[in-house]
């Protein structure tokens, strides 16, 4: 299953504002990366919108990539959502992993670019996986400082990684606009349904 955006625990399933649906070519590359790298092979349901070929060819391209890319996996993406207490959002990330000894987020694309408020995404899942561990927001950052995303064009199927610094600073960000999705979204503290 592909990675869902963040969003708050307070809104509906149904009414996901942050939620953005990822197209059909996105879910079957994400399958076939998460099979590659997990090593656990699954039938891949192919949609009929989906075009066999470019997918299968996306994800060879990315398994290319990844033999050379120095990354480990720890943790692929989790089945279910993961939750913050702490900061009352959910997502789940795509890729965990080490790299030069290091820990680091990561997250595939099929999007025309990578966009800079990636980094906030990246910095959100980081937190979740570190504070599933235990971590506190000081530790998370420390051990979790750097993020990848990787981006897979959907037209010549080539891969393009771009790094992400200073995962803390995009976080901080984050944590801010957690009361503003809520106010857009009329959710938390502004949910004035009886």
């Amino acid at each position: 299953m592909a990675s869902m955006e963040l969003r708050s625990v307070h809104e509906s399933r149904s009414k996901a504002a942050c939620l953005v649906l990822p197209s059909m070519i996105l879910l079957t590359v994400h399958d076939l990366i998460e099979h590659y790298i997990t090593g656990v092979v699954k039938p891949t349901d192919w949609p009929e919108s989906v075009d066999q070929e470019k997918a299968n060819l996306c994800a060879e391209n990315f398994k290319t990539w990844y033999k050379t890319s120095g990354l480990e996996v720890l943790n692929a993406e989790p089945e279910d959502a993961i939750y913050s207490k702490r900061y009352n959002f959910q997502g789940t990330w795509d890729f965990i992993g080490r790299k030069d000894g290091l820990i680091l987020c990561a997250d595939w694309k099929t999007s025309n670019s990578i966009y800079e408020s990636v980094g906030l995404q990246l910095s959100a899942y980081a937190h979740l996986y570190g504070e599933a561990q235990g971590w506190s927001d000081e530790e998370i950052f420390k051990k979790i400082p750097n993020g990848l995303a990787v981006r897979l064009d959907k037209k010549t199927c080539k891969v393009y990684p771009k790094q992400f610094s200073g995962l803390k600073h995009y976080f901080d960000v984050f944590k801010h606009l957690i009361p503003v999705h809520e106010f857009h979204t009329q959710t938390g503290a502004w949910d004035h349904r009886e």
